[in-house]
């Protein structure tokens, strides 16, 4: 599964960069309005 623990590893990595560039982008456009 995933390749091992590694491999879940960077998938939890890659989630949570993913969140933050989702808040970010968020954050942004609530100080465009």
């Amino acid at each position: 599964m995933f390749g091992g623990k590694g491999g879940l590893g960077n998938l939890m990595k890659q989630a949570q960069q993913m969140q933050e560039k989702m808040q970010k982008m968020q954050e942004e456009i609530a100080q465009l309005k």
